[in-house]
């Protein structure tokens, strides 16, 4: 005998109960479930009703719900009048909707896994399809299962509300920094960190230090207690630990690699790899993915635990479709990322090379028009951040010598932070300056 798909019936109806009991508590839950998440059908009709009957602002009683299912034509398939009177007397308190409404929830992911996974099968034996099409449509069922996207239109008020409680955080707070520090207070003073359902790009030429830059800003949210996913597409994982494990020990990159550390250093370097392997950071190397495959890994580790910060090293490497234009290919994956911060509620950060306009005269410094050849990588940022270091482009000065260009910013000013790299960690470290300017020409 078949087992009926997983369901939970006293939930339901405690929760259908609780939202007739206490009407405050239709808005509180409606946003939370729909009507498909309801296994019995019965139940389903009172909820839509239900939420009609809020959206007109009519009150929600046994009563007026009896009347509201009667003129629909729904009363009898709804149960009757006394089934209404069974689900109040089945509640144990209306203060529990949210509890109710989340069981309701996962019982119907439960049921959508479970047809998903029957589809899968039958479509694998069908042999009807390619296994590539098939496993691209379980990502796309399992990705939606994962993160429901429910459309709504929120309340005025409520946005108000929000806003009003983060002005107020920020306020008794002194203000200053508002989303993760990068670890250079005159980068976070200019930009207020890094923000969370922003996209921010770190560009620059080859070897200028990307990378670098992008494994130490994680490494500063990882050292606060966050967890970081970094999707690197070009550097082997082991090659990004070595660089991390220099970083934060000041040992010579070089002589980790080579291991050629000293008695003393080496005892280091051993520590400092067992620190990094119980810390919040989670790296992977998987090369020639498709946007596809990267969206699905950032909410499968966010689906084990809360993420906090991911950054995508590099946007070129993604692989796309030969018959798709390289610069939309690119621009659909910005777009897409861009999506994920906002769903996700956590920065996004994105390293890009430049275009090729920036190797024609290779002592300028970058500017935005260097990224539009890579799509709408601009478009969809919040903030861009050219790492630019003169000496590596024939300008005479220090080879150390590094400048954070700030070329846009949607919550400040654009500007240039100067800083040094260590060559032997590959370590920056802010100069005591800043400039806010509109360089983009020199």
């Amino acid at each position: 005998m078949l087992k009926p798909p997983p369901h939970d019936l006293e939930s339901e109806m405690a929760l259908l109960g609780a939202m007739i009991i206490d009407n405050s508590r239709i808005r509180i839950v409606g946003n939370s479930v729909r009507e498909e998440d309801f296994y019995n059908v019965r139940h389903r009709h009172v909820f839509r009703t239900i939420m009609e009957m809020n959206i007109a602002a009519e009150p929600v009683d046994i009563v007026t719900l009896n009347d509201a299912l009667e003129t629909r034509g729904l009363l009898e398939k709804a149960g009757g009048c006394a089934y209404l009177a069974t689900l109040v007397e089945s509640t144990p308190t209306p203060l529990n909707a949210e509890t109710y409404a989340r069981n309701v929830a996962e019982k119907a992911r439960l049921r959508k896994l479970s047809e998903m996974f029957y589809n899968l099968q039958r479509a694998a034996h069908d042999a009807g399809e390619m296994s590539s099409t098939i496993v691209e449509k379980a990502i796309t069922a399992l990705k939606n299962i994962i993160i429901p996207v429910i459309l709504c239109i929120t309340d005025i008020g409520k946005l108000c509300q929000n806003a009003c409680e983060i002005f107020t955080e920020r306020y008794n707070s002194g203000g200053g920094l508002i989303g993760l520090s990068t670890g250079f207070p005159i980068l976070d003073r200019m930009t207020s960190g890094l923000r969370s359902k922003n996209l921010i790009i770190v560009a620059g030429r080859p070897g200028h230090g990307k990378t670098s830059f992008a494994l130490q800003v994680g490494d500063f949210s990882v050292k606060q207690g966050k967890r970081v996913l970094y999707i690197s597409l070009e550097m082997p994982s082991d090659e990004l630990i070595f660089r991390l494990v220099s970083q934060r020990t000041g040992i010579d990159g070089d002589l980790i690699n080579r291991g050629e550390t000293s008695e003393w250093d080496t005892g280091r370097v051993i520590n400092c790899f067992n620190e990094i392997s119980k810390s919040g950071w989670t790296i992977t190397d998987k090369p020639g993915q498709t946007i596809e495959d990267i969206e699905f890994q950032i909410f499968a580790e966010h689906y084990k635990k809360p993420l906090d910060l991911v950054i995508l090293d590099y946007v070129q490497l993604i692989r796309h479709d030969p018959k798709e234009q390289r610069y939309r290919a690119i621009g659909r994956a910005a777009e897409v990322l861009y999506g994920i911060a906002k769903q996700l509620n956590i920065p996004v950060v994105l390293c890009s090379q430049l275009g090729r306009a920036a190797e024609e005269n290779p002592k300028r410094r970058p500017r935005l028009s260097d990224l539009r050849e890579s799509g709408d990588l601009e478009q969809h940022a919040s903030l861009v951040i050219f790492i630019h270091r003169p000496a590596l482009n024939g300008v005479k000065c220090p080879k150390e010598d590094t400048q954070f260009l700030i070329r846009k910013n949607r919550h400040g000013n654009t500007g240039t932070v100067y800083a040094v790299m260590e060559l032997e960690t590959t370590t920056f470290k802010e100069s005591l300056k800043e400039k806010q300017d509109d360089e983009t020409d020199n």
